[in-house]
């Protein structure tokens, strides 16, 4: 998907239909924050922003669901924000998940020449 996500969307349409392929409604995420429109819908990520969303790209990011209601007549989207999870019983967090954020904080990281010769 480019910056432009209208474009993007009906440059997909395009494609498709080139190839006899009707395409609806298109469906995407994990792209930081949440958007519904007419001929698309992308999803915010389910857990929020992370190190490099944040530091490496400026994003705001909050965590979302988007749900969706398909009908003969069409489709309605509707954002649930994930944020509050007040009285919520959390499900058990396996240790190997927090792998996800050094993951992304290491991004952020620029590499660096210790030792160069040049002959």
């Amino acid at each position: 998907m480019g910056a432009n996500l209208q474009k993007s969307v009906q440059e997909i349409t395009g494609k498709y239909a080139a190839r006899g392929i009707t395409v609806d409604y298109t469906l995407f995420g994990h792209l930081h924050a949440t958007a519904i429109g007419d001929y698309h819908a992308r999803n915010a990520s389910l857990v929020g922003s992370n190190a490099y969303s944040e530091a490496g790209l400026n994003f705001c990011s909050k965590a979302a669901q988007n749900v969706h209601i398909v009908t003969a007549q069409g489709l309605d989207g509707m954002k649930v924000d994930l944020q509050d999870t007040t009285g919520i019983e959390p499900y058990p967090f396996a240790s190997e998940w927090e792998a996800y954020c050094p993951k992304s904080a290491g991004k952020l990281h620029e590499g660096a020449v210790v030792y160069q010769v040049i002959v």
